[in-house]
């Protein structure tokens, strides 16, 4: 059964602190994302970032990177179902561990196997990693504790298929996480579930259209009927 905490230094129940991060996360990721691809402009890291500089002259490895700042999103949720004494009824469990399965992914498998990357300033690591961070408490802490009770077969009520789509779009992998995160929205029907698939349409949709014009720029013979990010559509 869900139960309501406080944070005592805000004196606001932790759920309404939780929704309205997760709103304010909406709006946030919304406007620096798409705003952006309005006045096609595009956010400068990875690929089209410049030589890196730290206001601190620490530069941290990129394939170091890749693993440590996504590694918050996969541990805090363990933490949370630990402290819980997995006393988690099974449907707000299943959300919470496809949570931590992206980010296992993310830290384990694709982290690991960087090769190289784009260096990191410190201080855009250290921000990136308090922003995933706060996402795994977010998702974690309100499906575990703060949660509505979901009804009988919901497990089983949502389905989804995805192939391989390269020839389709340039941003193939980016279609693939937003639909995932779409999927997990659908699952959880939860504001902090929304904000995350939000976020992250509104971060990497964007990097798909950035990729998608730098293709076309450098292959002469780029085909001119794939998109970008969603198959026929964009």
């Amino acid at each position: 059964m869900a139960f309501e905490r406080t944070i005592p230094i805000l004196g606001i129940s932790e759920k309404l602190f939780l929704e309205f991060n997760a709103i304010l996360m909406i709006v946030v990721t919304l406007f620096i994302g798409y705003g952006l691809v309005f006045k096609g402009k595009r956010i400068d890291y990875g690929r089209y970032a410049p030589d890196p500089k730290s206001i601190f002259n620490i530069i941290v490895p990129g394939n170091i990177a890749a693993t440590i700042i996504t590694i918050p999103s996969f541990l805090i949720p363990i933490y949370a179902i630990w402290s819980r004494g997995f006393n988690v009824p099974l449907v707000n469990l299943s959300i919470v561990l496809m949570f931590v399965g992206h980010y296992f992914q993310r830290t384990f498998i694709y982290g690991l196997n960087v090769r190289g990357g784009k260096p990191l300033p410190l201080e855009m690591a250290i921000g990136v990693f308090a922003m995933i961070a706060f996402d795994g408490y977010l998702q974690s802490y309100y499906h575990l504790f703060e949660s509505v009770q979901y009804p009988r077969g919901h497990m089983f009520s949502l389905t989804s298929i995805l192939g391989g789509m390269f020839e389709y779009v340039s941003g193939a992998n980016f279609f693939g996480e937003i639909v995932e995160w779409l999927g997990f929205a659908l699952y959880a029907q939860s504001l902090p579930a929304l904000a995350v698939f939000i976020g992250s349409a509104s971060n990497i949709g964007p990097r798909a259209w950035s990729h998608h014009q730098d293709y076309l720029q450098k292959f002469k013979d780029y085909p001119k009927n794939r998109k970008a990010l969603i198959p026929f559509v964009l």
